[in-house]
């Protein structure tokens, strides 16, 4: 039997945003015994405090939206803006604790008596370890690396791309053996006691470098969020001492947060990302994961625009160039005006590109000029040496990239004031920067080494950085091209057509500051205003802030700033012939319902199968596309003749990117029937590995050139079908006395029997063939059909559709019998 149906209109419905209160979850964990947290789905007051916070894999950044004044605040953590993604992992011994903690301890160990392992503060600790393990994170982590002179692997950093991959996972080992490659502590495959599953496990060492505990990025993300609660707490509340009643009660009350992530998470890491929060007792709003770059358009839109109202804002397009520690991000966005609606327009991007590999940079000159200077092999380095200098790169480059932006700033203007047509000469202005490193030699001799960066020899090793950089935006593919290189961000857009038409770029992100970074773009960019006003550090975080208090109902109407998404691929359903009809192309605005409409393959048919499938290329093959989803629409009250029933298929897609099918059967009064069936879809199904696209990719270019007579054939098809309806159609007007009845009704089952056996099942000839086969039963049809001797229609042309509710349908889609 067929298993397909017929698509009637398409009616496309935008929603704007949703802002407001919704359900929120809440936390609570238990942090001594590592209880797993509980969430509320009941409806819940409005917060009293939303907080923006920028998770980031160098710094973090936690800010607060003051209801009073209508404005953030960031907070300050150890006297500055932000707080190092970095955690110490104390071990002491057993002879190092009190019998009153080694008791207590002693007990958690109780409950894991059957395993190796026991949890204990988000770490699975060997059975066999009696010690204590206590992390210390942020800025005293830092203070605790300057001063060590004993060579430990528990100094962790740059674990954030870490977050929900895996060695296992082939798409996984680019970023993991890229992180193995630049940090110095161990990283493997461990088994999750508690999530019953293989994760990805970083060690904790004792002193002897025996491997005591391991521990996941998701927890070192908890460690971190849940320091940034702590020191909001400590700021916003007074100290535990000087807190008066009425403070101890608005620390319990709920707190609602927003929480940025690199513009290329998937849902899994952005779902992992959410995990760790409510784990640091953040009460993550539903709609509280947002982009990096979508982020610092907002806190530009609420700050630095000075317009009395989103409105009346002048720039109503930003490209974003956000540049992290360890990602970039490089977006487009665009205010729509009337709607206040944040689009994105296109982004691109890389994970695993970031100040960090500057730095890595960085460290490579220092190592050469160690060994050519004074002949010391920094490969033999002590761990918290090569910890030491890998920070002393980071103050001399952020001391340099200071100096030399000022000097840079003065050229620029100089060049403005010429007049002339040539390129800015950079290279006059060469500003450098010397430090001292006390390196400890073998045998405990210890000698002082200058260390010496210039602005020109950083531009020399940087120049790998900058080129993938350029790549990213001005990169240009061939749409007829068969490789997989990937458009730049220009080639992507819709609404800029060359890099003159960038009105705006804001530069977000403290790798931002590079002067490098900034010599490009404004090279990039010649038109742009080049907005430095936004601190690159904090304008993230005060983004989330902003959107948390929005979300909230803090904002007040007319300074909406409401986020739309797109989609990043073509989503669609099966039909018949293996046909694939698009409901939502690449590209298309979320938060967003696509609806279509739908009728029956065969007399009476009982039932209906939805096929839900995506795919980057342009193939209209379903075959072509990675299936995502099925369910059955049951119609056992169907009466009505092939091609007469319709069934209403819709696709509701989320901001988040999570996707609601539904089916729906309609009834002859264009009413919806009470019979409709569902399917969630959540976005890590809907997510493709680089094998899975590489695949896609590869079966679309073999079937590429021969698609175009498949759909021609298939089109065909279709009219040859319509015609045979046409003939049953108007059989069934006619009295039953009629003389032409019996020739029409003769007339459709003979040709619906022809289409099963000469056409259905015949595979033993070329689309070509097929296509003259059926323009010649056409042809004869059309014979038949004069032959009775009235004036019709032309045979294989449909009727015109009507400008009121659809009664006919023009595609069909899978269908299963019960």
């Amino acid at each position: 039997m067929s298993m397909f149906l017929r698509r009637v209109v398409a009616v496309t419905f935008t929603v704007v945003s949703v802002l407001g209160i919704v359900n929120c979850r809440e936390a609570k964990y238990d942090e001594f015994t590592g209880n797993a947290p509980v969430h509320a789905n009941q409806y819940e007051a409005p917060s009293t405090v939303v907080l923006g916070i920028d998770l980031g894999t160098t710094n973090s950044v936690i800010s607060v939206f003051d209801k009073v004044k209508k404005t953030v605040e960031t907070i300050q953590i150890d006297g500055k803006v932000s707080m190092p993604s970095f955690v110490k992992m104390d071990v002491k011994d057993e002879g190092m604790l009190s019998k009153n903690v080694m008791d207590e301890m002693d007990k958690i160990r109780k409950d894991y008596t059957n395993g190796s392992h026991y949890y204990y503060n988000g770490m699975w600790i060997k059975n066999s370890f009696k010690g204590l393990i206590t992390p210390i994170v942020g800025w005293p982590a830092i203070e605790r690396m300057k001063n060590e002179k004993n060579s430990v692997k528990n100094y962790i950093y740059r674990f954030k791309p870490l977050l929900a991959r895996s060695t296992i996972d082939s798409k996984d080992s680019n970023v993991v053996k890229t992180t193995k490659d630049n940090v110095k502590y161990m990283i493997n495959q461990k088994y999750d006691e508690k999530l019953k599953k293989s994760v990805l496990g970083i060690s904790i060492n004792d002193e002897n470098d025996n491997e005591v505990a391991w521990i996941t990025p998701r927890s070192l993300s908890t460690l971190i969020l849940d320091e940034l609660r702590l020191k909001f707490e400590l700021q916003w509340y007074k100290s535990p001492s000087e807190r008066t009643e009425e403070d101890k009660q608005q620390l319990m009350q709920k707190k609602t947060c927003v929480i940025t992530v690199p513009a290329y998470f998937d849902f899994v890491q952005k779902e992992e990302t959410r995990d760790a929060a409510v784990y640091s007792l953040l009460n993550v709003h539903p709609d509280g994961i947002i982009n990096e770059p979508t982020s610092a358009a907002i806190a530009y839109a609420y700050t630095c625009s000075k317009a009395k109202r989103l409105s009346d804002m002048s720039e109503k397009s930003f490209l974003v160039f956000d540049f992290g520690g360890g990602t970039l991000d490089i977006s487009y966005l665009n205010l729509d005006e009337g709607t206040d609606v944040l689009v994105v327009d296109g982004h691109v991007g890389d994970n695993f590109l970031g100040g960090e590999n500057v730095n890595d940079l960085i460290y490579k000159e220092f190592q050469d000029q160690l060994k050519a200077k004074y002949n010391i092999q920094p490969e033999n380095f002590p761990i918290n040496t090569s910890l030491r200098m890998r920070y002393l790169v980071e103050e001399m480059k952020i001391e340099l990239c200071n100096k030399q932006n000022i000097l840079d700033e003065k050229v620029r203007k100089e060049h403005l004031r010429s007049n002339s047509k040539d390129e800015v000469k950079y290279d006059v202005h060469n500003e450098v920067v010397k430090r001292s490193l006390v390196i400890e030699l073998d045998g405990g001799k210890q000698t002082e080494c200058e260390l010496e960066l210039s602005a020109n020899k950083m531009e020399q090793i940087c120049t790998p950085v900058y080129d993938k950089i350029r790549k990213l935006l001005d990169n240009t593919v061939d749409p007829n091209s068969k490789g997989n290189e990937v458009e730049g961000l220009i080639q992507k857009l819709k609404t800029v057509r060359k890099k003159e038409d960038v009105e705006h770029v804001l530069y977000v992100g403290g790798s931002s500051r590079l002067f490098g970074i900034r010599r490009l773009l404004m090279s990039e960019f010649t038109r742009a205003n080049h907005c430095f006003d936004l601190d690159p550090d904090t304008c993230v975080s005060v983004g989330a802030a902003y959107y948390a208090a929005s979300l909230e109902g803090m904002i007040d109407e007319d300074q909406f700033v409401a986020l739309v998404d797109a989609i990043p691929m073509n989503m669609g359903i099966k039909l018949d012939q293996d046909m694939f009809d698009v409901m939502a192309e690449a590209g298309a605005q979320v938060p967003n319902v696509f609806e279509k409409y739908f009728t029956t393959t065969s007399d009476a048919q009982k039932s209906v199968r939805i096929v839900v499938g995506q795919t980057h290329s342009t193939t209209k093959r379903f075959s072509n596309t990675k299936t995502v989803g099925t369910f059955d629409l049951n119609m056992p009250h169907n009466t009505l003749p092939r091609g007469k029933k319709r069934i209403k298929v819709t696709f509701d897609i989320g901001s988040a990117g999570d996707m609601i099918v539904k089916a729906t059967e309609v009834g002859e009064d264009g009413t919806d029937l009470p019979n409709g069936q569902t399917i969630s879809i959540t976005k890590d199904k809907t997510r493709l590995s680089d094998k899975e696209i590489e695949e896609l990719n590869k079966k679309y270019e073999k079937t590429k050139e021969t698609e175009a007579k498949w759909l021609e054939k298939c089109e065909k098809t279709k009219e040859l079908e319509e015609t045979v309806l046409r003939f049953r159609d108007e059989a069934a007007m006619l009295p039953e006395t009629h003389p032409k009845k019996k020739v029409l009704n003769d007339l459709y089952k003979e040709s619906n029997y022809w289409i099963e056996m000469e056409v259905k099942n015949r595979n033993d000839i070329s689309d070509d063939e097929m296509v003259q086969k059926i323009q010649e039963k056409l042809t004869d049809l059309a014979s038949a059909y004069a032959a009775l001797g009235e004036e019709q229609e032309p045979v294989g042309k449909p009727e015109p559709e009507k400008a009121q509710a659809p009664e006919e349908a023009e595609e069909f889609i899978p269908k299963e019998d019960l």
